[in-house]
């Protein structure tokens, strides 16, 4: 817009010159100051006014200021294991905490139960952790929907299957474990919950171990058949 003005100035200054050549200099002048806008006026006419008022301006929300230790609280009230406190140079006490992690779901904030795989990316190998969906339909979407009123998470309890004597290769071990549940509402309600049996792989990188996969071999729920009418 301002290449366009200035160009239509030039030509409209041409033009008096031409036409006016018999004028005085000063009067030449004169008519040149008249054809210029006032560049002021010119700029605040095409800008568009800024509303600056309270409403107006956006208001960040309450999760976005918070740090991820907070967050962490508010996921299942801080029952959830924490990544960072599992030991991972003892591959059964990773697959452990991993496991707790992996079963450990809130159902105000979770769309599926991969989203509790997911929290645990820095126990899980990179590989692991690139084949996840987190777009995945629930399994457990019943459940979920079931314990919703209450807004509750599971508080998961993990052991270890018998072992069934197998020669692992060095640097692999794979685990056998029994997870059991139940949901517990923010409203202190207290939900049957169910039962999985799962293998749990991990392998050794570089003096650490990392969870490789796991595997759901059979789960058990009433959750959703209990609670899923009556809510309670």
């Amino acid at each position: 817009m301002g290449e366009l003005m200035t160009d239509k100035r030039y030509k409209g200054t041409l033009m008096i010159m031409g036409g006016l050549s018999l004028l005085s200099v000063l009067g030449l002048v004169v008519a040149i100051f008249i054809l210029w806008p006032d560049k002021d006026t010119n700029e605040e006419s095409s800008t568009a006014p800024v509303n600056t008022s309270p409403a107006a301006t956006a208001s960040p929300s309450p999760s976005a200021t918070l740090s991820i230790a907070e967050r962490r609280e508010l996921l299942a009230e801080g029952s959830c294991t924490d990544p960072a406190a599992v030991d991972r140079s003892d591959p059964e006490a990773l697959i452990k905490g991993f496991t707790e992690i992996a079963f450990c779901w809130d159902s105000t904030t979770d769309p599926n139960t991969t989203a509790a795989i997911l929290r645990a990316q820095p126990l899980l190998t990179e590989e692991y952790y690139n084949s996840l969906d987190p777009n995945v339909r629930n399994a457990m979407s019943a459940d979920f929907l079931a314990v919703s009123k209450s807004k509750a998470y599971t508080l998961p309890v993990v052991s270890f299957a018998p072992e069934e004597t197998e020669e692992m290769p060095e640097g692999f071990i794979a685990k056998d474990v029994i997870v059991e549940w139940t949901w517990l509402g923010r409203d202190g309600y207290e939900y049957k919950g169910g039962r999985s049996l799962a293998t749990v792989a991990a392998v050794e990188e570089e003096g650490q171990w990392a969870i490789s996969g796991m595997q759901i071999n059979s789960t058990t729920s009433e959750t959703g058949m209990l609670y899923g009418n009556t809510n309670q």
